[in-house]
């Protein structure tokens, strides 16, 4: 599991005609799922590439009828406004990992 709550970059799963169809997700100590974060585009970019090699593996074991390929996901800024109204139709917790106010900071009645 990827425990990067705070990482920019998420992954992105991609159709055949280059539309995002999902995302990584995961879920995270406390119940709640969100989505998989990585520190840099290269390191989501690497993620990607482990699991397009265990796809081959597992098709060659027999034990997928095909494998994935890099065109299936894509490394994306989790910070673009439309990629974050995504993450938060598909990942309603993400509304909750958002800075709270404190009571303190509360309005006095």
């Amino acid at each position: 599991m990827n425990d990067q709550s705070e990482g920019k970059y998420i992954i992105g799963n991609v159709s055949f005609d280059d539309k995002i169809v999902g995302f990584w997700g995961e879920d995270s100590a406390d119940g709640r799922h969100l989505p998989s974060r990585f520190n840099s585009e290269d390191e989501a970019q690497a993620a990607i590439s482990e699991c397009v090699s265990e796809t081959e593996q597992a098709y060659r074991d027999g034990y997928m009828t095909s494998p994935c390929s890099e065109d299936d996901f894509k490394a994306l800024d989790s910070s673009d406004p439309i990629i974050a109204d995504m993450l938060l139709e598909i990942f309603p917790d993400l509304a909750q990992e958002g800075p709270g106010a404190s009571p303190e900071d509360q309005p006095s009645p």
